[in-house]
């Protein structure tokens, strides 16, 4: 296999044969484990879309350690602001891994917005009361309430991070981001297919081939975050001649 000259190669270690590789998932990936309205708030605030699922995935990874629970809802009571600034801190730590991993800075504004009356945000005097427990504070003067929730998503990136660190390794999270943030290739579109698209008119109706029980485009992703590090045939190639994302990701590198 050639490799471009100054890229990374994030190839699994496996002793003999693919079975070796442990694939088992602990929790099912049929359904999402955060509700679609609660997940919207997070993806609204991103300049970088999540297609693939990390979010969601990096979620079910907290909740097999028992540190979140298994399904984000409406459900939750006063754990409810540390719950949803968690979620904010893995797509903070997306938002800023995908980045640092195209070139820039891990320095961008934060876009999410938590605070509202009603499910599914929260109300500032919950964050107010979370942050009074834990400590955190707007270090800028005076203290706003926008400032104050950014300071609560920064610190839980940080969190989730190490965390993340903690559970699944340097190379495990490094190499689960790094398929996240490389773009889907487009498909090849002969001139046949464009004549068959051309005759299709509103009212056809298009069913989709095997069963409908099939996993989805994300769910699929999910199984090959699961999967990594992948059987020792398969490699994820990327450009990154200096490695910056990934040091910046173990905490070494400071782009801020």
């Amino acid at each position: 296999m050639s490799v471009p000259r100054g890229s990374v190669i994030a190839v699994a270690h496996t002793d003999e044969t693919e079975n070796d590789v442990n694939t088992t998932l602990t929790i099912p990936h049929s359904a999402s484990p955060i509700e679609e309205e609660i997940l919207d708030i997070i993806r609204a605030g991103l300049d970088h879309s999540d297609p693939k699922g990390w979010i969601p995935w990096a979620w079910s990874v907290l909740a097999r350690e028992g540190d979140v629970p298994a399904v984000l809802c409406d459900d939750h009571g006063d754990e409810y602001a540390r719950l949803l600034l968690t979620l904010a801190g893995l797509g903070r730590l997306y938002e800023l891994f995908v980045e640092v991993h195209l070139g820039g800075y891990a320095s961008g504004e934060i876009m999410t917005d938590l605070l509202h009356e009603g499910w599914p945000h929260m109300t500032v005097i919950e964050l107010a009361r979370y942050c009074e427990q834990r400590g955190i504070y707007d270090s800028d003067l005076p203290e706003t309430e926008s400032g104050l929730q950014n300071a609560a998503i920064e610190e839980h990136t940080d969190a989730v991070r190490r965390r993340l660190v903690e559970i699944l390794g340097e190379w495990h999270l490094y190499t689960s981001l790094v398929h996240a943030a490389t773009p889907e290739p487009l498909p090849d579109f002969s001139e046949d297919d464009v004549a068959d698209e051309e005759e299709l008119d509103d009212d056809s109706a298009i069913v989709p081939d095997g069963d409908v029980n099939s996993p989805t485009v994300e769910q699929e992703h999910q199984l090959v975050f699961d999967q990594i590090p992948l059987p020792f045939e398969t490699a994820i190639v990327f450009d990154s001649s200096d490695g910056r994302s990934y040091e910046w990701l173990r905490g070494d590198l400071d782009l801020g």
